[in-house]
This record gives structure tokens, sequence and C-alpha cells, in this order.
């Protein structure tokens, strides 16, 4: 039984057929392209409304998505406001959306380190160096799907030596930093 704050569990352990491995997929890459969405949101000024409203749209269909069903509703809410022209009545609601939009992210990271840490990984003595390679081309074209794609596959094992490039590269992807990963990676000796 899924059981995260902020999700319905009903629905989660419904959605995608029962198949929870898919649906753990979708909440990460939700998690990953989170910040990027929230900086959009907390950037909507007057001129950018329209923006705002294809912004908040995209986001209610991916909190239905992952059966963040009373987010999905507000969203809803906000954009049905944007869309109407309210600035004023985005920005009263604007803040405190964002604010559980980001407990959501906080609960759902939460909840997935410790089903990472309860599953037993694979042991590898170090980060595969053509999966790095790989990513350094990937930022380069801004493949976002292909990166999170390769620290997925990161992620599943453990590391003698190079965990820790691991983990700041999750960081940087999830900052969509690609010029520090590309960076970070040729001091790498890739």
């Amino acid at each position: 039984m899924i059981n995260i704050p902020g999700l319905n569990s009903e629905t989660a352990n419904a959605l995608y057929g029962g198949d929870q491995d898919i649906y753990f997929i979708v909440i990460r890459s939700f998690i990953t392209n989170a910040a990027a969405i929230i900086t959009k949101l907390n950037a909507v000024t007057e001129d950018n409304l329209q923006e705002y409203v294809i912004t908040i749209h995209g986001l209610k269909g991916i909190l239905a998505g992952i059966a963040a069903e009373d987010l999905s509703e507000n969203a809803y809410k906000l954009e049905t406001i944007a869309r109407s022209g309210d600035y004023e009545g985005v920005i009263a609601g604007n803040d405190e959306f964002i604010k559980k939009t980001e407990k959501l992210i906080f609960s759902i990271k939460s909840y997935m380190e410790k089903i990472d840490l309860q599953e037993s990984k694979p042991k590898l003595s170090h980060p595969d160096k053509t999966l790095l390679k790989r990513i350094v081309d990937y930022c380069s074209n801004y493949n976002i799907n292909g990166i999170d794609d390769i620290l997925y596959e990161l992620e599943s094992y453990d590391y003698d030596e190079g965990s820790d490039i691991v983990k700041w590269l999750r960081e940087k992807a999830d900052d969509l930093d690609f010029s520090e990963i590309e960076r970070g990676l040729k001091e790498y000796n890739l």
C-alpha cells in the first residue's frame, strides 16, 4: 500500500494497472521536473499570465496522474482564474499552492528514500564510465529524459568508489544545471 501524504493511496495503488514499479518511475520523474515547474509558477506576472495558464494546466494533469487529487483540483481552480485574466486572484492562491506542492515533493522524496533503503542494490566497483559519457552528450542536447534514464540506472547500484558523483549528478539534474554536469564530468576524467 502506497502511503504518501498528499496522494490518494487507493487511486495511487490503482494507477498504471497496479504496477508499483511504473508508478514509482512516474513519481520520481515528477519530483525530478517539479523544481523547474515551480520556478515558472513563481515567475507569474500580469504580462505572462497566458504562459502561467499553460504551466498550471500541465501540472494539473501531472498531479492527477500521480493521485495528488486535491492539488490537481487546486491547480484547476488556479488555471480557471488565470484563464479569466484575474491576475490578483492568481497571486492570492499561487503561494499557498506552491507551498503545498513543495510539501508533496518532500513527502514523495522521503517515501522514495525509505523504499530505496529497503531494497538491496547490487554492488559495482564504480559507476559505468560509458553511462557517464552519455550523460555529457545528453546535457549538451538538453535531453532531460535521457539523463533521467541513465541516472535511474546508475542509482540502481551501490558503488565501492564513486557513489558521491552519482548523488551529485542527481542534485545537478534536479536543478537542470546541465553546464555544471558537463564541467564536473569532464573533471571526472571521462
